[in-house]
This record gives structure tokens, C-alpha cells and sequence, in this order.
């Protein structure tokens, strides 16, 4: 069916006038107006649309005139600055812009009359005087016949807070950064400081302790002991004793010192866990008897033949730990257990060490593991320096395992040592270990290859050393070694002998280079001797005694390497590398004086 639309017109009536002026007649216009009446019905719903879309929109609108004036303001606008609409409108736009940001304004006001787009960040006013920190998006478009400006407004005043929190923190943190720089750099200066100190203490204490130690060995084996007073040989073990504990007290510094300082490594590699007991048992059964205890290793279960980890440190653990249980236990007993565990992907040895001693109160537990700390005991301190037991928790973490503690005070003490075994699927299971155990004890200990006390040399030695006492001392072992033996006072005196000595036909055989000299230390006269073709056998003796000096040692263009203090033992099957050896021959030129 055809739709009908229904015209709309609009008429016009007029009066027709005769010629004495009177309307007798009239006519009637009419014009089609349609299209006019749907165009402003059409413009008065868009109008409609559009209010309804200015009304609603969540940003605030804000319309201006070219002079910035607000013509017109949406709901959005009048919450964000606290105007009700009628108040809002007429004032000019600088009433709510910071009086910082007018020239901002004015920028706005140019741009848009201009054409141009308008975006800026600014700084408003609202009716109750706070500030606000805005953004604004600004355009052209025409309102209600005349040019205006629009301003979508969003409120940033949280996210620039935000921001500047940020940028707060960040710079906070930087200098916090700094700071811990800066402390990092101080620590490890203080740490170098301490390692240098500390070595230097070393060498300070080895430097004499060659001297007391070896001359006090010499008094104990020379002669016939037997026609001495006994108040003699005891003044003597005494020194001897009391040395090797200060030794020990010097070693256990400089190993803490250097696993503090991250310098100190462990080097795994295959060990048999039963000749590892039995070389600890060897070491503390003399100590436990000595005290009447009964020691005793006790294995449970199976164990592996071999094991990947480094056995000079896990043994000095284990001497560490016992060494311990020993001391501070009167009576009763000590017992070394040792077991297998762990899971099936990380396998496990445990080592206990049970002691019936003085126990340790539970509040004081972790403390023992503290350097230079120890518990109290119900009798009193018996003295020591609680490093032990902070070196031996440092080295087990460095093996990769841990150590714990269980004690009661009168009851005694477990310490459980535990360390990864490393894989085991390709190791054999000594399934009784007691047994293998007792067995290799029985067949006893394997005869050392070389008594180096019954050492005897042929050979020319260059003794480069600054200690009178020492020089007495190496040189009269050595000289009773049979060795002949010059002595050397500094690095100068050595290089010079050294090249005059080859020079007139009578070279030397071996040169025994303490590093630490006045006038040019051993570092730089090895450096010069090889700088100019010697190629002596060099063997470095200092009282440094950690593994970097070894190295500088070997890299100055030394053979070989001791640490201070030397027992004669370790010298004589030193030298006996480099010297022809005379067995049996009898020492020439030695006396039995120190010369």
C-alpha cells in the first residue's frame, strides 16, 4: 500500500483592494514547507543527540569563546571544578587556569582560533582553591552560529602524584644504589685491608714460629734426652705443644679470613670415605685415649666405595668436630657414626659425631657456629677461639652440605656433618664397612717410601735469608743433611753470589729464596735471575701461606713452594727433588752445634 505523506504548507492571506482602497475580495497563498519543517525537526534531534552525548561523556567539556569565556560546561566539567553550570558559565577561562599556566591558556586560545589542534598538560584551580593537574585536548567547531573552542579536560592529578612517587623511588633508589656502591666498595676495601693485615700477621708470626718450632724439634731429637733433666724434656714438649697450637690458631684465622673473602675453593675428586675415617681415626684416637675416652667409628648400613669430594677439607672437618667432642668431654665416650642417605637424585653421606659431654644449652645452639663465639658451659669456659666449628659449618656449605646440632647441657652432643656424595650409580656398595674397615686397619699403615729423616745430600745450596735465626737453623739441617750451605742476608746478595758462583766454575744446586727480604725481596731478585738465563732449581720460602701467594710465587718463575714454618721433615724430602741423594753417606762438614 502506497504511503501517503501529508505536505505541510504555510499560507498567506491577502486583501485584494479596489481603487477607493476598500478589500472586497481576498487571496489566499499557500507554499509547500515541507522540507523546511523535516530539516529543523532533523536539526533539532541531532542538537538532541549531541547535548545528550556533551551531557553524559565522563571527561570534562568545556566551550569557549575566541575570547575565553566559558560558554558552555558539561556535567563532567562542573563536578571536576566544583561549579554548579550556572556559576561556571561566563567566567573566563584564566578564573580556573594556575596563574603559572596562563601563558598555556593563551597558547590554547591561539592555537584553536588558528586551526591547529591543542594538546598540553596544565595546572588548574577548582572553586574551593585546590589544585588540580589536568591534561587538554583543544579543537575548533562552531556553537550556536558563532566560532568556539572545545576543551576535553582529564583529570591526571593521581597519575602525575604517581609519577612523581616514581620518579621519587627511582631516585631513591639510585642514590640508595649509590650508597650501596659506595658501601660495597668500602667492604671490599676493608675485607682486602683485613686479608692483607691478616696475611701480614702471618708472615709476622710463621717468620719466628720456623725458628721456636725447629729449634725446639732439634733439642727434642738431638742428643740423648735420657741424661737430661726431666724438667728439661718437659720445658721442651711444652714449646712444642704450645707452637703447633699456635700454628693451628694462625691456620684457622686464615682460613676463615679467606672464605669470607670468597677466596677460599674446594677441590673435589674421588675419595674413599673408609680411608678417610680411618685416617681421622688415626689422628683423634691418641687424643681420646690420652683423656681415657672411649672412641669408637660405628658404620650403619652400606656405603660407597667413593665418593666425589674434596678429602683435605672434609677431613679437616671431621678433626675439627671430634677434636671438639674430645675436649669437652671428661668421661664417657666418643663415637664417630657414619651413615648413607639422602634422596635418590642427591645422595648423601652423614657423619655423626656423639659426644656424652658438657652438653650445650638450646639458646645457645646456633651460636657455637658463630665465629669467635662459644657456649657456656656448667664448668666454666676451657678457652679457645671458636673458629673451629664457624670454619668447619663455612667449608661443609662450600662441599655442598651443611652441619646441624642436637645437645641437652649434661647430656652430651650429636654435631651431623652431611655432604653430597655426588652420582652413584656407577660406584660399588661395600655392603659391610666395619668389617673392610677392621681389616685394613689390621694390615696396617703402607711404609712411606722415603724416611726423610735419614735423608743425605750431595749437592751446593744458597740459603737466601734475612733471619739470623732462621739462617742457624735451615742451615745447620741442612748442613747435617749433608748439603754444603751459603747463606745470603737479601734478594741483592743472592742474585750476586748466584752469578758469581757460576761464573767461577762452583755453581750452586738448588737456592732456598725466602720471598720477604730488605733490599730486593725474593720476587724481584727470581725475576732477575731469570730475566738473566738462570735456571737454577728456585725453591720460595714465605710465611704467606695462602694459595694466591703460592701462585705469585710460581709466577715470579719459582719451582717449588713452602710455607713457613718449615718442620725438617718437610725441608729435608723437599730438597731431596732437586738434590742427588747419598744414602747412608755420612753428613759432610755437619757438626752437632748450630753453627
Amino acid at each position: 500500500m502506497k504511503e501517503h505523506v501529508v505536505a505541510k504548507t504555510d499560507s498567506e492571506v491577502l486583501p485584494l483592494r479596489d481603487d477607493r482602497g476598500e478589500g472586497r475580495d481576498r487571496i489566499a497563498m499557500s507554499h509547500d514547507v515541507t522540507d523546511r519543517v523535516q530539516a529543523g525537526q532533523a536539526l533539532r534531534e541531532e542538537e538532541g543527540r549531541y547535548r545528550a552525548i556533551f551531557e553524559a561523556t565522563t571527561n570534562a567539556l568545556l566551550i569557549f569563546s575566541s575570547d575565553g569565556t566559558i560558554i558552555e560546561a558539561n556535567p563532567a566539567a562542573c563536578a571536576l571544578y566544583g561549579y554548579p553550570r550556572e556559576s561556571f558559565l561566563g567566567l573566563s577561562g584564566r578564573d580556573i587556569v594556575h596563574c603559572d599556566y596562563h601563558s598555556r591558556f593563551a597558547e590554547f586560545l591561539r592555537k584553536v582560533v588558528a586551526g591547529e589542534p591543542f594538546h598540553a598538560t596544565s595546572r588548574d584551580i577548582r572553586r574551593d582553591g585546590t589544585e588540580i593537574d589536568i591534561e587538554v585536548h583543544g579543537t575548533g567547531l562552531v556553537f550556536q552560529g558563532e566560532p568556539a573552542l572545545l576543551a576535553v579536560v582529564s583529570d591526571v592529578t593521581e597519575q602525575r602524584r604517581a609519577q612523581r612517587e616514581l620518579r621519587e623511588y627511582a631516585e631513591a633508589l639510585e642514590m640508595a644504589n649509590r650508597s650501596l656502591e659506595e658501601y660495597s666498595f668500602a667492604v671490599q676495601a676493608a675485607t682486602r685491608a683485613k686479608s692483607e693485615f691478616l696475611a701480614n700477621m702471618s708472615h709476622e708470626i710463621r717468620t719466628p714460629m720456623t725458628a721456636i718450632l725447629g729449634f725446639a724439634e732439634m733439642l727434642r731429637n738431638e742428643g740423648d734426652l735420657s741424661k737430661a733433666p726431666r724438667a728439661r724434656v718437659v720445658a721442651i714438649d711444652a714449646v712444642l705443644r704450645n707452637g703447633e697450637h699456635l700454628l693451628s690458631l694462625i691456620n684457622d684465622i686464615l682460613d676463615l679470613s679467606k672464605i669470607e673473602a670468597g677466596r677460599f675453593g674446594v677441590e673435589c675428586g674421588p675419595c674413599c670415605p673408609l680411608d678417610l675415617v680411618a685416617d681421622v681415626q688415626d689422628l683423634v684416637e691418641i687424643r681420646a685415649r690420652a683423656k681415657k675416652l672411649f672412641f669408637v667409628v660405628d658404620y650403619v648400613g652400606s656405603l660407597p666405595a667413593t665418593i666425589q669430594s674434596d678429602a683435605i677439607r672434609l677431613r679437616q672437618v671431621l678433626v675439627n668436630l671430634l677434636g671438639n667432642a674430645i675436649k669437652f668431654t671428661d668421661s664417657g665416650s666418643v663415637k664417630l657414626r657414619v651413615t648413607q642417605g639422602g634422596e635418590p637424585d642427591c645422595p648423601m653421606l652423614e657423619f655423626s659425631v656423639i659426644d656424652t659431654g658438657v652438653g650445650i644449652d638450646a639458646k645457645q645452639l646456633e651460636a657455637v657456629f658463630e665465629p669467635f663465639t662459644q657456649a657456656e658451659e656448667h664448668g666454666g669456659r676451657r678457652g679457645g677461639t671458636g673458629l673451629g666449628l664457624a670454619i668447619s659449618r663455612k667449608l661443609a656449605h662450600l662441599l655442598g652440605g651443611d652441619i646441624v646440632v642436637e645437645s641437652e647441657p649434661g647430656l652430651g652432643s650429636t654435631f651431623r656433618l652431611r655432604v653430597p656424595t655426588g652420582p652413584l650409580d656407577a660406584v660399588p656398595q661395600i655392603t659391610n664397612p666395619a668389617e673392610a674397615a677392621a681389616a685394613r686397619r689390621k694390615a696396617g699403615p703402607v711404609p712411606a717410601p722415603l724416611d726423610a729423616a735419614s735423608l743425605r745430600f750431595r749437592g751446593r745450596i744458597l740459603l737466601a735469608e734475612d733471619g739470623p735465626d732462621n739462617q742457624r737453623l735451615l742451615g745447620f739441617l741442612l748442613r747435617k743433611a749433608g748439603a754444603e750451605v751459603v747463606v745470603a742476608e737479601d734478594g741483592r746478595e743472592a742474585v750476586e753470589q748466584i752469578e758469581a758462583a757460576a761464573h767461577a766454575g762452583t755453581p750452586f744446586d738448588l737456592v732456598l729464596m725466602d720471598m720477604q727480604m730488605p733490599v730486593l725481596d725474593g720476587y724481584e731478585a727470581t725475576r732477575l735471575l731469570r730475566r738473566n738465563g738462570c735456571t737454577l732449581p728456585i725453591v720460595a720460602l714465605t710465611a704467606h701461606a695462602m694459595k694466591e701467594d703460592r701462585l705469585k710465587c710460581l709466577d715470579a718463575g719459582c719451582d717449588d713452594y713452602a710455607s713457613k714454618p718449615i718442620q725438617r721433615v718437610e725441608l729435608l724430602r723437599l730438597v731431596s727433588h732437586y738434590l742427588p741423594l747419598a744414602p747412608g753417606a755420612a753428613p759432610a762438614g755437619a757438626t752437632d752445634t748450630v753453627a
